[in-house]
């Protein structure tokens, strides 16, 4: 059973022979590259210097990425690295492979069949891998572990874990603490390797220090790290599609290039891999783009592109509705990161990780934050309170986990955060028994971690829309966080002027109506009362009679008679004075 765990790594040693070198592969791997080796490689080839400088090496490493981002791809050129040192020229290149890897997969070790088979997979594929290292002198022999969330899942999950997972994870502790015990040859090593997507999911005792210790993050490819990608892919399929690759031209349409580099972002090294087979299959790259999605942004709900057959509102008209201080704020909040990148770098302008959008109900907020995505053409991931308040304890905390890693695979993106004030709001109540916290506070403790954790990654911003901004806590709007405030407030003349035009755009409209006169009686409405009204005089032209033309200018009059504003005075004083105490 041990040998058919491990009998993946013959055959996937060939492939992993025949891809390219190291130094013509993306940049996104050179720095995970140089981790990996020096827990892997440099125990073994620098011992006697490290035993005299009393240097200690990681037993174990976790290689943590995205599905595609090429985890397996970079243990094994390691690997090939290891036993490139053997002149050896006789040996198949997948032997020679083999003989430094072993692979483990989750379904060579859960498909057994009876009580303790799993355990007893895992023993005899760590001994196998054990007696690999022993028998080649002078090298390191990498055992991988691919999908160890699966393996290995957290023992305190929600729901609890099954009693073969418990006994599996049991055994696992045990196999990483016997590494090295009773190994004397000092000059041969065994390395354990392991691998996930979701490193939330590992039982947090696998990686304690002496066990996989070390993690090393792939991220998916930067914009100029996918054009290299996409030369090479596109390069090698116009060789493969010439008769003679001798006289196969080089690949040199490099706008094409840059526009599926500036396109593709949050796309991993497979998701590429797909989309150029279909480009180049079916020689349509705009289909090709929209049948290939990111994988990091499967299964959520994404606004991408402007779209005028969805109905939905464009930034122009929806930002036409606002004042024009609402417009400067999101243009320079927002907007600029996307299509200035390079001058906000060159005067050294630091973009926000976070902006809060607050107002009363109905002004657009959360229209207008998916209508920025669109008009920036940037993956938009959006997130509501009803998404975080779980039945189940933990489970909302994990939903945000998720949804920053999302977005931080996917950068740049916009990741929306509807009704930020229920974390807020209910961070300040406690749950029952004790003063133990509440959801509220757990969720708030998360989602400030996450928005420190974007730090590294400046392509993804949170907007952030709420009703109640005092109810928004404080550390939550401190500097490096939500720093940016925007008031979304109520439509001027002008705003509701162009709001009217935008909601009657499909309706029939008698010629004796006059916006302006509507608008200039309109003043307190909302974004949503105009449409509220624009429904309602709709309703009115109805009533008068089965067969209606259009909705004249008295259906209007009525229209406004039964129409009243949804925000009153006292709420924009509340909103004013929350804006000055946040000024002081």
């Amino acid at each position: 059973m041990a040998s058919a765990a491990v009998s993946a790594a013959a055959s996937d040693a060939a492939a992993a022979s025949e891809v390219v070198p190291l130094q013509n592969a993306p940049s996104q791997l050179q720095s995970p590259h140089a981790l990996l080796t020096e827990h892997v490689i440099w125990p073994v080839r620098f011992s006697l210097l490290s035993s005299k400088l009393g240097l200690a090496f990681a037993s174990g490493v976790l290689v943590i990425g995205a599905p595609g981002t090429g985890k397996t791809f970079l243990v094994k050129r390691v690997a090939a690295e290891i036993c490139g040192g053997d002149n050896n020229k006789d040996n198949a290149k997948e032997n020679k492979l083999a003989s430094v890897l072993s692979v483990l997969s989750c379904s060579s070790v859960l498909g057994a069949g009876f009580v303790g088979d799993s355990e007893r997979i895992l023993r005899e594929a760590f001994e196998t891998a054990r007696k690999a290292a022993r028998s080649s002198p002078a090298r390191t022999h990498i055992l991988l572990i691919e999908d160890i969330d699966v393996l290995c899942p957290r023992r305190d999950a929600v729901g609890g874990v099954q009693p073969h997972e418990a006994r599996l994870v049991a055994q696992m502790l045990t196999l990483l603490d016997g590494l090295g015990v009773g190994d004397d040859d000092s000059e041969s090593r065994l390395a354990v390797v392991a691998t996930t997507s979701r490193p939330h999911d590992v039982d947090d005792a696998i990686r304690r220090a002496g066990r996989l210790e070390k993690d090393i993050v792939l991220l998916p490819p930067g914009r100029q790290e996918r054009a290299q990608m996409l030369r090479t892919m596109l390069s090698r399929r116009q060789r493969e599609a010439a008769v003679d690759n001798q006289a196969a031209a080089k690949f040199d349409d490099q706008q094409l290039v840059d526009t599926l580099a500036a396109r593709t972002a949050g796309y991993t090294p497979a998701d590429l891999t797909e989309l150029v087979r279909r480009g180049t299959h079916d020689d349509d790259w705009i289909k090709a783009l929209s049948a290939v999605r990111p994988s990091s942004l499967r299964g959520v709900a994404v606004t991408e592109e402007n779209d005028e057959a969805s109905g939905q509102m464009t930034y122009d008209v929806l930002s036409a509705c606002a004042s024009e201080s609402t417009r400067r704020a999101l243009r320079r909040a927002v907007l600029m990161r996307f299509t200035h990148p390079k001058s906000m770098a060159r005067l050294g302008v630091r973009p926000s990780r976070g902006v809060l959008l607050y107002g009363p109900p109905g002004t657009g907020k959360t229209s207008l934050a998916r209508a920025i995505a669109r008009a920036a053409a940037r993956p938009l991931i959006s997130l509501s309170a009803s998404d975080l308040f779980a039945a189940h304890v933990g489970e909302g905390e994990a939903n945000l986990r998720d949804a920053f890693r999302r977005a931080r695979e996917a950068a740049p993106c916009i990741l929306l955060i509807d009704e930020i004030d229920a974390v807020g709001g209910a961070a300040r109540t406690k749950s029952g028994g004790g003063g133990a916290p509440g959801a509220g506070e757990r969720l708030l403790t998360t989602l400030l971690a996450e928005m420190d954790g974007l730090g590294q990654h400046e392509g993804a911003i949170v907007l952030a829309c709420t009703n109640r901004p005092d109810a928004v806590d404080a550390a939550l709007l401190r500097a490096g966080r939500c720093d940016e405030v925007v008031y979304v407030g109520l439509p001027d003349q002008e705003g509701r002027l162009q709001a009217l035009l935008a909601h009657t755009a499909n309706v029939a409209i008698d010629g004796d109506v006059d916006m302006r006169d509507v608008a200039s009686r309109s003043e307190g409405f909302t974004g949503a009362d105009i449409a509220s009204l624009v429904r309602q005089a709709a309703m009115c032209a109805l009533d008068d009679a089965d067969e209606v033309v259009a909705v004249n200018c008295k259906h209007f009059h009525k229209a406004l008679a039964l129409t009243r504003p949804s925000v009153d005075d006292e709420d924009i004083a509340r909103y004013e004075r929350w804006a000055m105490a946040k000024r002081h």
